[in-house]
């Protein structure tokens, strides 16, 4: 499956992939760093689906997202692997509400075949 996204929705520069493993072995400060650097893309994502933020939909499409990329963080390498997810699981979840699905024409993120 091919996910992109709006290119103005892009995040900052990408966090160093130690991070990405300090969140995965525990590390707080480094899964908050995480949240807090792709929080708004999360959203952004979810508006973009035809989801209101103010929505238990969106709240839920939203939670389901960071709970799967918490639970695979250790098999995500890099931060844009991690936004990717976020993401895919973002349009997955949204799809499962009834929604449409992202499709604006910029860059492909990723191609996965599970998430």
């Amino acid at each position: 499956m091919t996910t992109t996204l709006d290119p103005s929705h892009a995040s900052p520069a990408p966090l160093p992939d130690r991070e990405i493993a300090a969140a995965a072995a525990g590390d707080r400060g480094a899964w908050y760093a995480i949240v807090d650097r792709h929080a708004q893309q999360v959203w952004d994502t979810a508006r973009d689906l035809g989801l209101d933020p103010a929505t238990a939909t969106a709240t839920t499409v939203c939670r389901v997202a960071w709970w799967r990329v918490l639970d695979h963080l250790g098999e995500l390498r890099t931060d844009t692997e991690v936004l990717a997810w976020l993401s895919l699981v973002v349009d997955r979840e949204a799809r499962a509400a009834g929604l449409g699905t992202l499709c604006p024409p910029a860059g492909v993120i990723a191609d996965t075949q599970e998430l």
